[in-house]
């Protein structure tokens, strides 16, 4: 949910973590799943510890596979084919 929070910042109408601190609105914590939307706190805290960890890559790895997914287009089913005889 962390991850979430991090990825909708843009769409609440928020461009780093710092501006949590004075953010009050509903839809971050509607967006992330949560009843209230994590804080400043809590993100910086998650940054940092994927930092020690290395965790960049895997991360970016993961969030171009969830975006790509995102883009696809839908499936379109071809109309059937007519038979011969019709």
């Amino acid at each position: 949910m962390l991850v979430l929070t991090l990825l909708f910042l843009g769409v609440v109408g928020l461009r780093r973590t710092w501006d949590l601190r004075g953010y009050t609105g509903e839809a971050l914590a509607l967006l992330s799943g949560r009843k209230r939307a994590y804080g400043y706190f809590h993100t910086e805290r998650l940054l940092s510890q994927m930092a020690q960890a290395n965790a960049a890559e895997t991360l970016t790895d993961a969030l171009a596979a969830w975006r790509a997914r995102l883009r696809q287009p839908p499936v379109q089913q071809c109309p059937a084919q007519p038979t011969a005889g019709n």
